[in-house]
C-alpha cells in the first residue's frame, strides 16, 4: 500500500502537474510536498528505534528520490522535481547524521540509508 501511494505522489506526471499548477494559483509546491513527505517518513523516529515497516518505507522513499534526481540514470522527471529531490536527499542526510538514538538495528538502518544516498549522489 505504501508503495502505491509513493508511486502516485512521486510519478513524473504528478510532480510536473504540481509544478505547473503553481502558474494558476496553487500555493503547494513540489518542494513543500517532498518536505512534508520527508517529515512524515523520518521525523517520528529519527532519534529512536525504527520498526521494520518504517525501515522499508524509508528505504523505498530514499531510493525513489535517488531515481528522481537522474544523477545515475536518466530520469523522466522535470528539472524542478530533480532539484527538489536532491535537496530532500541532502535534508535526509542531515537528519540521519544528527541522529543519536535507537537500537543497533536502527543505527545500522540509518547507516545503510546514508550509504544509499552517498552512492546515489556520487558522480
Amino acid at each position: 500500500m505504501q508503495s502505491g501511494v509513493l508511486d502516485h505522489l512521486l510519478s513524473p506526471s504528478m510532480m510536473l502537474r504540481l509544478s505547473d499548477s503553481r502558474l494558476y494559483g496553487n500555493k503547494y509546491s513540489v518542494g513543500e510536498m517532498l518536505g512534508d513527505l520527508t517529515k512524515a517518513i523520518f521525523d517520528e523516529d529519527i532519534n529512536g528505534n525504527v520498526n521494520s515497516f518504517r525501515q522499508v518505507l524509508q528505504i523505498n522513499y530514499t531510493e525513489r528520490l535517488i531515481v528522481i534526481t537522474g544523477l545515475k540514470n536518466n530520469s523522466r522527471h522535470d528539472e524542478i522535481s530533480k532539484a527538489r529531490a536532491t535537496a530532500q536527499l541532502q535534508e535526509i542526510t542531515r537528519k540521519l547524521k544528527s541522529s543519536t538514538g535507537g537500537d543497533k538495528d536502527s543505527k545500522d538502518h540509518r547507516n545503510y540509508l546514508l550509504t544509499l544516498i552517498e552512492h546515489g549522489l556520487d558522480d
